[in-house]
């Protein structure tokens, strides 16, 4: 993915001459904290911790979601429409105008995301993304590492996202393949939820 911190913010940044050599720097240290990630987690996978149970582990049988639905017109439609009417500086048109013209554009944008699906790749015009760097909390010291960094991608790639988010979870739930427990990313769940699950969980233990 291609990232892109040119975008001006209101958020404190650290002291700098240069936006130019900023936003650099933060690509870099952003980049340099995923590939960290990746390293600790092909050595997790390359060294599955030991256990002294002789007992095999359980063969599921669960129905894999090799491939994709196709989505309908009036599925994108509703998708556009229920979403939140935020335009990223990359969208060749703003969202709400988008929104007003639906009718007309819906089709193309199903044909769109369609072809995606059916070949499994993404158009690079929708991995680009407006990268913001965001301060964690308050923070009395400005340095790169109290920051996050928020990625605005085109508005059609968000919608292509939510066409795979939709089906992915029903294909997780038709499997029941949700941890009973989880309440992230998860629609009518919350940290409420989260926290009255765990009374119930200690109250019957």
């Amino acid at each position: 993915m291609n990232h892109l911190l040119h975008k001006p913010t209101d958020t404190p940044l650290p002291p700098h001459d240069s936006a130019e050599v900023l936003a650099n720097q933060f690509a870099e240290y952003f980049s340099e904290k995923i590939e960290k990630i990746r390293r600790e987690l092909q050595c997790c996978i390359g060294h599955p911790p030991s256990t002294s149970s002789t007992q095999p582990c359980p063969v599921l049988i669960i129905n894999e979601l090799s491939s994709f639905d196709k989505v309908s017109i009036e599925n994108v439609s509703e998708l556009i429409m229920s979403s939140p009417s935020k335009t990223c500086a990359l969208d060749p048109i703003p969202t709400r105008l988008l929104k007003q013209f639906t009718d007309l554009l819906a089709p193309t944008i199903t044909s769109m995301i369609n072809l995606s699906l059916s070949t499994g790749t993404v158009p690079n015009e929708w991995k680009d993304a407006i990268v913001l760097p965001t301060l964690k909390r308050k923070q009395d010291v400005l340095t790169k590492e109290n920051y996050r960094p928020i990625s605005n991608l085109p508005f059609v790639s968000k919608i292509c996202e939510k066409t795979v988010a939709v089906q992915f979870t029903n294909h997780l739930r038709g499997n029941g393949l949700m941890e009973p427990f989880q309440s992230a990313y998860r629609a009518n769940h919350s940290t409420d939820t989260a926290f009255l699950q765990l009374q119930l969980f200690l109250s019957l233990n």
